[in-house]
């Protein structure tokens, strides 16, 4: 079978794999395998908005009803969450972070120690760059979730656009971003945190040390619950 092939040679890690391979089973009789891998995908904090789907569909099938649905899924994720809460954890940094200043998209010069005592994040990204913007609506969401205890910047950086300023506003503008963008027009605050790619997202504590560094856009659950578990940890 074609996914299970890919199911295999994706080691279990690829969350449009797992989910089809999932469904594929379910719609040819094997429930209690397809029940499995949703499971460990979940749990492994490797989900799509599907896979709750099919796997409320495997419970009312079995059990006949819904009722208890929500407390089981509830606690797959508690134990995702708790997972993901150990791997981070294990991951932890303690590195002073750079000071700098920068002007924001009104022209307002930011500094980093404007927000001592506060975790800061800050989100290196180009207008350019496909996956910084793929990333921007759960951004939005994290944001406004933590907007009174998180200060969330997002840093400008390796902008190729001919007028960059403008660039960026445009964007903001166009998708009612309500962002705090700062302007790292000569690249100097992307140099000094030593960042390699974007979108990269530097967690920086209350201590003013960076503890955690997150690469890439997997998908918006896999954000969202990564920023959830980082600042549950940093507040504990």
């Amino acid at each position: 079978m074609l996914f299970r092939s890919a199911y295999q040679l994706t080691k279990k890690q690829h969350k449009q794999v797992n989910e089809h391979y999932a469904a594929i089973l379910l719609k040819n009789g094997s429930t209690a395998i397809a029940k499995e891998i949703l499971e460990e995908s979940i749990i492994s904090g490797i989900q799509t908005p599907d896979m709750e789907k099919i796997l409320q569909e495997i419970f009312i099938g079995t059990q006949g009803s819904e009722a208890g649905f929500a407390s089981y899924y509830s606690d797959l994720k508690t134990k995702a969450f708790g997972d993901l809460k150990a791997k981070i954890e294990s991951e932890l940094v303690k590195q002073k972070a750079p000071s700098f200043t920068l002007s924001d998209t009104d022209g307002k010069e930011v500094s980093l120690s404007d927000y001592q005592g506060k975790i800061v994040i800050l989100d290196f990204w180009a207008t350019w760059c496909g996956p910084c913007k793929a990333s921007f609506p759960a951004m939005k969401k994290a944001r406004n979730k933590y907007e009174k205890e998180v200060k969330i910047l997002f840093v400008n950086s390796k902008e190729t656009a001919k007028d960059k300023l403008q660039a960026v506003k445009d964007l903001m503008e166009e998708n009612d971003y309500p962002f705090h963008v700062l302007m790292d027009n000569k690249n100097a605050v992307f140099e000094s945190y030593g960042i390699s790619l974007l979108p990269t997202k530097v967690i920086i504590g209350k201590d003013g040390n960076i503890r955690h560094r997150s690469f890439g856009f997997r998908g918006e659950t896999e954000l969202l619950d990564e920023l959830d578990a980082i600042i549950s940890i940093l507040n504990s």
